[in-house]
């Protein structure tokens, strides 16, 4: 078989196709890959933020000896992030009230 002719045939420009095909698939298997491993990362991550956050609440309001009733009000912009937090503290307490609540009722 004369190279010459293999490369100028109809079944050089086929092959070349399929080599191409192969790639290109590869290539978009490749970054599928990747962006489900970085989809994955991120959910765990997300998880882990979220149970984090969970566990340090229960410990702030087991470690805590005010409760949110006996917390003072606002007094000026100084502690503004401080009270945002026992903001969302006071949130959640109610909330976790509502619940017992309804689990008491039936």
């Amino acid at each position: 078989m004369d190279l010459h002719s293999f490369f100028t045939s109809d079944s050089f420009s086929t092959g070349m196709k399929w080599v191409i095909m192969i790639l290109v698939t590869g290539f978009i298997a490749q970054f599928g890959k990747k962006f489900a491993e970085y989809i994955i990362t991120k959910m765990k991550k997300k998880k882990d933020d979220a149970a984090q956050t969970k566990t340090s609440e229960t410990v702030y309001l087991t470690s805590s000896e005010k409760t949110s009733s006996e917390i003072p009000a606002r007094t000026g912009d100084r502690d503004l992030k401080r009270e945002k937090e026992l903001s969302k503290i006071r949130k959640k307490e109610a909330k976790m009230r509502q619940k017992e609540l309804k689990k008491k009722k039936p």
